[in-house]
């Protein structure tokens, strides 16, 4: 459908590329930045509400609104369906991140506890042979 809101349509299509881009970043990268991702979507989802705003106040004065109502709710529920996908892929990563912090830390403690056992055998073993 042809809408006569061309910045709302922009901007629903620069969210969409966005979640596409961010979506491929989970499958290609190995260490994804969480912090530039959630910058980027603030940004475009501001954009997002304030032409929705503007959207939503041009009911008052335009007649073909409630026509286009049923074509942006439809974009919308795409958009939140694919922003439900990239909710569960970052939950996942950070998952995946702490499970790894916990093996990290495991290991150090293994790491250092070997590392102790080994200077007191050294030090055993000083003591006899001197």
């Amino acid at each position: 459908m042809k809408t006569p809101y061309k910045k709302l349509n922009q901007t629903l299509k620069e969210y969409k590329l966005l979640q596409d881009k961010q979506s491929a970043c989970f499958e290609t990268e190995l260490l994804p930045d969480i912090k530039t991702l959630n910058f980027e979507r603030t940004k475009v989802f501001a954009c997002l509400k304030n032409e929705l705003d503007h959207f939503l106040n041009m009911r008052h004065y335009d007649g073909n609104w409630a026509e286009c109502l049923v074509f942006y709710q439809t974009e919308l529920g795409i958009i939140m369906a694919k922003d439900q996908i990239l909710k569960k892929a970052i939950a996942g990563y950070r998952d995946e991140l702490r499970q790894h912090m916990c093996d990290t830390s495991k290991q150090k403690t293994a790491i250092h506890g070997y590392a102790r056992t080994t200077r007191l055998t050294d030090r055993q073993t000083i003591r006899f042979s001197g």
